[in-house]
């Protein structure tokens, strides 16, 4: 049955719904209200006034009815109308059918918003119903939906409520039932049908909690699912006992912190176990996940195995590249970099290096996902903003290795709400301390008509042999909103705020070679200011980088400022953060600016970041455990997540073939999940 077999949908309001999301039927059933309002109780028309902008039900008399001109000559119906209590004035434009079907000395049910005006109540915005009708509009309580401009509230609500009817016998069970009694849930039928159209409001806070249950539940035992499966791989076997560790860890010029000793203790058990690693590593910016990491990778080296270590940029690539290269080197593991601009020879030796095992860890971007790249042995796969990469591709890169260890990190906190949605597959270590000798960075928020002030402190710093960074959230004027760009703005500080100091200009459409000739020179003091857009957002680390300046500051997402915020404090130098916004900011924008000055723990911002944003605008990405949730909340609910997450990883370590016969509902999902996840490693 189609949208069109439905009474009163025509071609016309198909379309109405399509732009709603509504495609076919079982979809109407599935498209929740927006709020309610109890339409259950009769109002007095002498209480109405009282609550402009709600919508009350009234009963009362058709007293007279007037056919009027308006001011600007357009003609209307002011209908007198009358309760004990008072008389009111429906003003009626563009509805003249109404004198004909309303009868004087009639009681009527009238919804809508009163106002007094005029020395008189008054309402241009009502529907009239008959006294004796039944009905799902009035009388109850009453769902209202997100609408499109064409499509009213009643025809919605009248579609929807033909959809359960035809539906709802068909619908079966899609919880097991031990976990529908154990969490006191209202069976599936019953709550679709109190979600639209609840007898009381009990049965709508049930009939929420059943559906935002179930919600949780489908991504968790996915993840349930994705855990097994990846769990009963065989996977390569380390060396147990490492002798290059305790010489590596002697020739650090610091300590690790009591963090990192913790997080790579719970990486290195995953190692020695039999089952292959998929395990998130997070800690705050600066807080040494990088290195807890490689301590992974000189284990896989000392077993004969290889690294690959995915980031997301090429800078980043670069920088990590150099670095590792020479912490590695001394101890005769080969570091290589492969990124899209390697070419020619150098990328075929690279392959070559790869293949044959000469190369013990390669650095790279996606390059790394290249069918022509082949390992000898890849045994550990460590992902830098597990985020910014696809689900195709990570699996692409899963199947360079004989089921390499996974591990990812995230480049700023991730609430744990967001994180076991996201993640849940995987287990997770944090890291929750910073290098003993960092300070916080001291941050200013600062409207932009005080920017020259700001640059003269830059000034200052750059004296002290101190280099900084000016941020820009766009790269050029061809953009649509009236932003300064990086581009221009590399020009205004030349010339106005620091003439006679060493500038670069650093952003995503510049070539490669130009981002690796910029950051040599930063990174080697030649130049004093990177002047960028957010490509300088993740990892780069400048020991002598004391501010940093954002412009447009409220354009960025907390967590995306905060990541930009640690990119200077990276050694025992006092540091600087200054946000530069308009005067004008919208109350959400002020939010965040305040809370970055008076925030600097990463784990508190990102859920402040959470909340403010949601979800899916949290990573900047659109992420699939997002599209499932379309009544549950990260933030409100979790409770029933953490509930749904248990029951789901409990039934399938209980069964993990699913099959008990409570369990079967969950089969064919469970069948098709499997299918899937086996072709993606397979291509």
């Amino acid at each position: 049955m189609e949208l069109l077999d439905l009474k009163g949908i025509s071609y016309q309001r198909k379309k109405l719904l399509e732009r709603i999301n509504i495609f076919k039927i079982n979809d109407l059933i599935t498209f929740f209200p927006k709020k309610y309002k109890d339409l259950s109780i009769i109002k007095n028309l002498e209480d109405t006034v009282f609550s402009e902008d709600e919508e009350f039900m009234v009963r009362a008399k058709i007293i007279e009815i007037e056919k009027l001109i308006s001011a600007k000559k357009k003609p209307y119906l002011k209908i007198k109308i009358q309760d004990e209590t008072a008389n009111a004035y429906l003003l009626a434009f563009n509805q003249n059918y109404l004198k004909e079907t309303l009868k004087i000395n009639e009681t009527y049910t009238i919804i809508g918003k009163f106002v007094f005006e005029y020395g008189m109540i008054q309402s241009t915005a009502f529907q009239i119903e008959n006294l004796n009708s039944e009905s799902i509009h009035y009388g109850r309580i009453v769902p209202y939906y997100a609408l499109t401009e064409g499509l009213s509230q009643k025809i919605l609500r009248n579609t929807v409520s033909e959809a359960l009817t035809l539906l709802l016998p068909k619908i079966h069970e899609n919880l097991p039932s031990s976990i529908i009694k154990k969490r006191y849930l209202m069976g599936r039928t019953e709550a679709l049908q109190n979600i639209h159209f609840p007898e009381n409001f009990d049965n709508l806070a049930k009939a929420q909690k059943r559906l935002k249950y179930y919600e949780f539940f489908k991504i968790q035992i996915q993840l349930a699912f994705k855990k097994n499966l990846y769990s009963q791989h065989k996977k390569h076997r380390y060396k147990i006992q490492s002798s290059l560790l305790p010489e590596f860890l002697k020739s650090l010029p610091f300590q690790l912190t009591e963090g990192q000793k913790k997080a790579f203790e719970e990486i290195q058990n995953d190692l020695y176990s039999e089952k292959p690693m998929h395990r998130l590593l997070q800690g705050d910016v600066g807080a040494g996940k990088t290195m807890a990491a490689l301590l992974c990778a000189l284990l896989s080296f000392e077993s004969g195995f290889q690294t690959a270590f995915i980031v997301p940029t090429e800078v980043l690539a670069y920088q990590h590249y150099k670095k590792i290269s020479a912490l590695f080197s001394p101890f005769g593991i080969k570091t290589a970099l492969l990124t899209g601009s390697i070419k020619g020879k150098e990328r075929n030796e690279v392959y070559q290096g790869l293949e044959d095992g000469q190369i013990h860890l390669v650095v790279g971007t996606h390059a790394i996902f290249s069918e022509t790249v082949q390992y000898r042995a890849l045994s550990l796969l460590i992902i830098d903003e597990q985020h910014k990469f696809g689900v195709m591709q990570r699996a692409k890169a899963v199947s360079k290795g004989d089921n390499p260890d996974i591990l990812v990190m995230s480049a700023t906190p991730i609430p744990r709400t967001l994180g076991i949605t996201l993640f849940g597959d995987m287990d997770f270590s944090i890291i929750p301390d910073k290098p003993g000798n960092r300070q916080n960075i001291k941050t200013y928020w600062v409207k932009e008509d005080k920017l020259k002030k700001v640059f003269d402190f830059a000034e200052k710093e750059i004296e002290k042999g101190n280099q900084g960074f000016v941020v820009y959230p766009l790269i050029d004027d061809s953009e649509k909103v009236d932003l300064k760009s990086a581009t221009a703005m590399f020009e205004e500080i030349k010339q106005k705020y620091l003439p006679g100091r060493r500038l670069a200009l650093l952003h995503g459409r510049i070539g490669d070679d130009e981002k690796k000739e910029a950051m040599d020179l930063f990174l080697n003091k030649k130049i004093d200011v990177l002047i960028s857009t957010t490509v300088i957002e993740v990892g780069v680390d400048v020991a002598d980088a004391t501010f940093i300046i954002i412009e447009n500051a409220y354009r960025f997402g907390l967590s995306t400022l905060h990541q930009l915020r640690g990119r200077v404090g990276r050694s025992a130098k006092e540091s600087f953060c200054f946000l530069i916004t308009p005067s004008d900011l919208n109350p959400e924008s002020q939010e965040r600016m305040k809370a970055m000055t008076e925030l600097d723990d990463g784990f508190v911002l990102a859920q402040k970041d959470l909340e403010i944003r949601g979800a899916g605008e949290f990573l900047g990405t659109s992420q699939k455990g997002f599209k499932g949730l379309q009544i549950a909340s990260l933030i409100h609910d979790r409770d029933l997540l953490e509930s749904a997450r248990k029951d789901a990883f409990e039934l399938v370590a209980k069964d993990p073939g699913l099959e008990k016969p409570e369990n079967q509902i969950l089969k064919k999902a469970f069948e098709e999940f499997k299918k899937k996840y086996e072709a993606l490693l397979k291509t």
